[in-house]
């Protein structure tokens, strides 16, 4: 990011768009920022450049696509967990103690 923000980058190529930002409001601002700062930004598989205003609003369509998927993903998984732990059968994620813990305020990360 630091060689973007000092100008050295003339265009950033992403596999797909859903892979730069995950929400709507995120990716829409990450895009604009990057289009102010004269970058080009392209997407591979959907074969777009989200250069100008009609990529600023393909590219808002489709993060507002994206963030609908992800949603629905989180729902599905959801109502899978439920499931599986009514069945007796959901044990979670194994919990890893070869990871360094670090504590900042309330929250616990793990740094891999």
């Amino acid at each position: 990011m630091r060689v973007l923000f000092a100008g050295k980058i003339q265009a950033v190529v992403v596999w797909k768009l859903d892979r730069l930002a995950r929400n709507l409001k995120e990716g829409v601002n990450v895009l604009a920022d990057w289009c102010n700062r004269g970058v080009r930004v392209v997407a591979i598989t959907q074969q777009i450049d989200l250069s100008g205003p009609v990529g600023n609003l393909i590219a808002s369509i489709l993060f507002g696509i994206a963030e609908i998927e992800l949603q629905h993903s989180k729902e599905r998984q959801a109502i899978g967990i439920t499931l599986a732990k009514k069945r007796g059968t959901y044990k979670g994620r194994e919990v890893r103690h070869d990871l360094p813990v670090v504590w900042m305020g309330l929250e616990q990360i793990v740094v891999k």
